[in-house]
Formats: C-alpha cells, structure tokens, sequence
C-alpha cells in the first residue's frame, strides 16, 4: 500500500510539475511601488534611492564592476534601470524585493537561464553585500 501511495505522489508531482515551473510571458503593467521608510525612520525613499545609486554606479562605488557589466548587456541594463526607478533594490525583504523587479526583468524579457539573468543576480547580490548600508534599507 505504501508504494502505490509513493508511486501515485510522484505521478501526481510530476504532472504538476510543468505548472509550477511555468516561465510564460507575463503581460508588464508598470507600477508604482511604495517602498516605504527606512526601517530607522530617518529618511524619504528618495534620499535612499540617490545613496543606493551611488553605491552600485557611482565613481569608487562598491557595486560598480558589477553594475557596468549589467548595463552593457541591453536586457540587463533595461532590467536594472525599471528596478532602479522604482526602488527595488532599496527594499530589504527579499520576497517584496523580488515581486518588486519581477516586472521589470519581464518586460526586458528576461528569463532562466539567460545570461542577463546572471548579470542582474550578480548586481542584486552585490547590493544586498556590499552596499546593505545604502541599498535594502527600506521596509518593516
């Protein structure tokens, strides 16, 4: 009885499997993302977001290198602009930050196993290391 129970549950995890894995093309609808305040309180998104820039682009930004190699690809540039723009990568909770940039990487139309995708990954890793004190600061 156990292996009938066993063999059913994968049967059934593999037919579903497709489902959740599914990376179709999802229609962009832009959006304007509130991030909030610091978790300290003391500042607006905007001053944040000028200090997170600085950090991933500036001249002696920490992020630099990383970000320069996301802006040359055009999918990855187009992709970390829209996340810039709406402060993705000022959030610190990494499920919203992640719902914040989905749009973002979809309408650049990027998907897994891209080398866009690496790109940006690289840039998002980067900020949440290096530059942590000025990027991801934003949320509860």
């Amino acid at each position: 009885m156990t292996s009938r129970w066993t063999l059913s549950a994968v049967v059934f995890g593999l037919l579903i499997q497709p489902a959740c894995l599914s990376i179709e093309r999802a229609d962009y609808h832009e959006r304007k993302v509130d991030a909030g305040r610091l978790r300290d309180g003391s500042a607006d998104g905007a001053s944040a977001a000028s200090e997170c820039r600085a950090c991933l682009s500036g001249d002696g930004g920490l992020c630099t290198p990383e970000f320069m190699a996301c802006s040359a690809d055009p999918a990855c540039g187009q992709a970390i602009q829209c996340a810039l723009a709406h402060g993705c990568l000022n959030i610190a909770d990494l499920a919203a930050r992640i719902g914040c940039a989905t749009p973002c990487l979809q309408q650049a139309n990027i998907v897994a196993g891209t080398p866009a995708l690496d790109l940006a990954l690289s840039l998002n890793a980067c900020a949440s290391s290096k530059c942590a004190g000025t990027c991801a600061t934003l949320g509860p």
